[in-house]
């Protein structure tokens, strides 16, 4: 999730963040009845291909959206480093939090 670092402090963003994270609990631990809310009124979208797709997707969902991974975090500004995408590494506080 991207914020201007003026909101950090604002607490409907610590509150959205919380909100994902029930939702994906809520998913991960009720996945039929997530996919039955998902496709209500949506006819079109009840088919085994987005069942299968469905199936598949949970396990890609964190279960803590709102932690930081320091170490991902860092090896993908060494990527971005490596790929001439940026010049250097800015000091990880200055670009990632994890909201308190």
């Amino acid at each position: 999730m991207v914020a201007h670092r003026s909101r950090i402090q604002d607490g409907a963003l610590k509150r959205f963040v919380e909100g994902l994270e029930a939702g994906v609990q809520f998913l991960l631990n009720h996945p039929e009845e997530s996919w039955q809310l998902f496709i209500r009124g949506r006819d079109s979208i009840d088919d085994e291909l987005n069942r299968r797709a469905w199936k598949d997707t949970l396990p890609r969902f964190a279960l803590r959206p709102g932690a930081l991974d320091h170490n991902r975090y860092l090896r993908f500004a060494r990527f971005l480093k490596e790929q001439a995408m940026i010049d250097r590494i800015p000091p990880l506080e200055s670009w990632a939090v994890e909201l308190k």
